[in-house]
């Protein structure tokens, strides 16, 4: 998967961020990148902080669903590879946790520990996650 990341990701980035698409496209196409964080987390946290509006932004507009989910978990691992690039959307990241109602229990635990280690990473400058 790794070749294909770059373009995927650069493909995917510009679907959400255009105002031209169709929502439900937008939205897809948000789950599409999510996903791609399972799997290509190190590949995609070099670009968290470029992307990270923008999905948060597609994704408040899907409804909670297994795909949703899996996208949610693919964003976290990206964050676990590069907190620091949450630092200009941290409000609306804890939001999107905070609005979450029914996380599986994978994601519910990612969350708990994204918000404990990306406070921790803001107070202290130290990585986590290796």
């Amino acid at each position: 998967m790794s070749p294909y990341v770059e373009r995927l990701y650069t493909s995917l980035l510009n679907i959400i961020q255009s105002t031209k698409v169709p929502s439900s496209v937008t939205e897809n196409a948000a789950v599409a990148l999510g996903r791609l964080g399972l799997a290509s987390c190190d590949e995609l946290a070099p670009h968290l902080e470029t992307f990270a509006y923008p999905f948060l932004d597609a994704l408040s507009k899907v409804a909670e669903t297994d795909e949703k989910d899996t996208a949610l978990k693919g964003f976290c691992m990206v964050v676990g590879r590069n907190p620091e690039a949450m630092e200009s959307c941290l409000v609306p990241f804890f939001r999107a946790i905070a609005r979450y109602k029914d996380p599986s229990p994978e994601l519910k635990e990612l969350f708990r520990q994204v918000r404990f280690h990306i406070i921790r990473v803001q107070a202290t400058g130290m990585l986590w996650w290796n």
